[in-house]
């Protein structure tokens, strides 16, 4: 009896640790496959690569998303926010980011969240991916500069029912091209503006107006 309740809990074992071994994540990576390789092809594939630093992490009460908030310092890909977010899981193929540590991170694109990422992609703590941001090479793109867009206006010295708007653009992204589009109502009617549409500064007819600025990029 002791013999067959010792097979019994063997058996039990050996099932425990199958069901271990099959939910544990399989990376798929080609042997003969240098790093550079590696780099190189996931630098290619890869929606964004960047390094950052990890400011916030959040889990979710009804799913394994892990929603992760970095703060952008380089970027190889995309022109990044100051900050982004990005999402991996619970899961043994998630990545396991930390509070206050920075990262290299390889990212694909997210229909929730916009980026997302896993423990097969090439993401390493930064202290320890010399090497691989020595493959990467210069970023060729810094992160994203917010600018900041002050708008003026004057009536003194000019003609009567004439408006003179102006756009003052500080703190933009040096390698930028700015482009100005300006559109203007009166009552109900999207009216046409005078002159220097495309410029930074526009003349308008300032009759029962309302100014709507729709923005430049």
């Amino acid at each position: 009896m002791r013999k067959f309740i010792f097979f019994l809990v063997n058996v039990f074992a050996l099932l425990i640790l199958f069901q271990v071994d099959a939910l544990a994540c399989r990376c798929v990576v080609d042997p003969d496959q240098t790093l550079e390789q590696r780099i190189n092809a996931n630098l290619k594939t890869a929606k964004a690569v960047f390094s950052g630093e990890v400011v916030e992490i959040n889990t979710s009460s009804f799913s394994q998303d892990i929603l992760v908030k970095i703060r952008i310092e380089e970027s190889w890909k995309e022109i990044l926010p100051e900050e982004i977010n990005i999402v991996t899981d619970s899961s043994s193929c998630g990545y396991r980011f930390e509070n206050g540590r920075s990262y290299l991170v390889f990212a694909n694109s997210s229909d929730m969240y916009g980026l997302s990422t896993a423990k097969c992609l090439p993401n390493k703590e930064l202290e320890n991916a010399a090497e691989e941001l020595k493959m990467l090479g210069e970023s060729k793109k810094d992160k994203l500069i917010c600018p900041t867009i002050m708008l003026t206006s004057r009536i003194e010295g000019l003609p009567k029912d004439t408006w003179i708007y102006s756009a003052r653009i500080k703190n933009n992204d040096p390698n930028l091209k700015l482009t100005y589009k300006w559109e203007y109502q009166i009552g109900d009617k999207i009216s046409e503006i005078k002159s220097g549409q495309h410029t930074p500064e526009i003349t308008i007819e300032k009759v029962n107006l309302h100014c709507r600025y729709h923005g430049l990029g």
